[in-house]
């Protein structure tokens, strides 16, 4: 019998990020949780006793299929940080990849620029095209990274877009982000059942399984 796959090995988006923009990333986090789209974040993945260095490394080199970098007045503000870290790492997986190919996502918290990170070859972080996830743009950016995400994971036929912004609106309303709305879960088990495109893989999941309550 073949070893399963720990969390860190399992297809993922990595989502990097400073503890003070923890809310931030709460609420993009449950969108992606309504949305059906794993993902590894330190505070959810992260048990007593790990080794917290090993299993970052091993989930942005062995799972990740995407890496978003979040950017704030607080994470420029910082001269040393696990994030930096983290975005050391990706750097080097990014340029693993054929050129051209989305891996590394900047994201923006606030209009402060994207560092000039160094990625090789002449290019920096700034040169990749980030999203915004503040202002009155929140809506259709986030759905916009969530469509990008799909993709790179290959599960662009499993959503229709118009669930994903109706998971960020109402998302964006709640004032636990952390759960996602019953009407947002109905919305998505309700599609998810109703499409021919919805897989077997997709209905047995234990996620959808604890929507359809």
């Amino acid at each position: 019998m073949l070893p399963m796959a720990s969390d860190a090995q399992e297809k993922h988006v990595f989502v990097s990020y400073v503890h003070e923009n923890s809310d931030e990333v709460d609420k993009l986090c449950a969108v992606l949780d309504a949305v059906n789209i794993p993902y590894w974040r330190d505070r959810s993945k992260l048990g007593p006793g790990d080794e917290w260095k090993v299993k970052i490394r091993e989930a942005i080199r062995s799972g990740s299929m995407a890496f978003l970098g979040c950017f704030s007045n607080e994470s420029r503000a910082k001269d040393k940080s696990y994030m930096n870290e983290e975005l050391t790492l990706a750097t080097e997986e990014w340029r693993l990849r054929p050129p051209g190919r989305t891996w590394l996502i900047p994201v923006r918290f606030d209009d402060g620029p994207v560092p000039e990170w160094d990625l090789g070859a002449g290019k920096t972080l700034s040169d990749l095209n980030y999203s915004d996830l503040f202002g009155a743009g929140y809506t259709p950016n986030v759905a916009q990274l969530v469509e990008k995400i799909k993709e790179v994971m290959g599960l662009s036929a499993t959503l229709d877009p118009a669930t994903v912004r109706t998971a960020v609106e109402e998302t964006s309303a709640d004032q636990r982000p952390a759960q996602s709305s019953p009407a947002v879960s109905a919305s998505i088990v309700s599609m998810a059942r109703d499409s021919s495109l919805c897989s077997n893989e997709l209905v047995n999941d234990p996620v959808f399984d604890m929507l359809s309550r």
